[in-house]
């Protein structure tokens, strides 16, 4: 599944265990191998309990998030589209999320999230993730590369702390430009708690009262800041399939 182009593998546990407990980590690291294994961004464990969905989701190195908004309108759109099920609320490692499925777009409620304090790095947020929004006069979106060692030196100053998604924000115009380098992942084309990060410190010092558009490499997304915050964009099913045997067990500590 993708959700603005933020791809995921998303494997259904509702009824029963596919993947162990403790073989997690290691599958997410196959899987998310784009040579190797079937090729993501993070993978989804969902379990559909009718109007409800749980879900966990781990990053690329194995290592598992809170949460993810992009991955949260995947789940809520898998639920609806092939469980069949209509879904109001997901729960995740950071709490439960209101969520409505639209005709061709998901909103996902990311409920406390705050701007926690300003540093001399940027300002860090809670999105349900841990964020340090930093403002940049270059254009993220286009210039990620460029912002590569800043990140993450960034993410080496906050490691004892449990680590943190560092997000690049850009005002342009009635927009802003917004660009998310993951715990775990890397560059990604879009990360959905990054969007709601930078939304909120964007409304914060501008004092942005409606709706916020967000550009990301992976398309439009945008924030509703009256309640929630909500989130709100694509999400797809792009295939299928099955895996054959259990080649992350070839390997448990695939990391390629």
């Amino acid at each position: 599944m993708q959700g603005a182009l933020n791809d995921f593998v998303l494997v259904d546990e509702t009824d029963g265990e596919r993947v162990p407990e403790g073989e997690k980590p290691a599958f997410a690291r196959w899987a998310c191998d784009r040579r190797a294994g079937v090729g993501a961004d993070g993978v989804i464990f969902v379990r559909v309990r009718s109007s409800e969905v749980e879900m966990r989701i781990f990053n690329r190195d194995g290592s598992e998030a809170e949460f993810c908004g992009n991955a949260a309108r995947c789940a809520a759109r898998y639920a609806t589209d092939v469980r069949g099920e209509n879904v109001k609320a997901l729960r995740t490692l950071s709490g439960r999320h209101a969520v409505e499925v639209l005709d061709d777009r998901v909103r996902v409620e990311v409920p406390g999230a705050r701007v926690r304090d300003a540093t001399e790095l940027g300002f860090e947020v809670d999105a349900g993730v841990p964020h340090l929004v930093r403002l940049t006069e270059r254009d993220p979106v286009r210039e990620a590369r460029r912002l590569t060692r800043e990140a993450r030196e960034i993410q080496r100053r906050y490691a004892e702390r449990g680590g943190v998604n560092v997000t690049f924000a850009a005002p342009a115009g009635d927009a802003l430009r917004v660009r998310t380098y993951e715990r775990g992942v890397g560059w990604t084309p879009a990360c959905g708690s990054g969007v709601v990060a930078a939304a909120l410190v964007y409304a914060d010092l501008f004092g942005a009262d409606g709706p916020v558009r967000v550009s990301t490499a992976g398309g439009p997304l945008k924030v509703l800041l009256d309640d929630g915050p909500l989130l709100e964009g694509p999400a797809e099913i792009v295939y299928e399939g099955r895996v054959k045997g259990a080649p992350w067990r070839e390997d448990p500590d695939h990391q390629r």
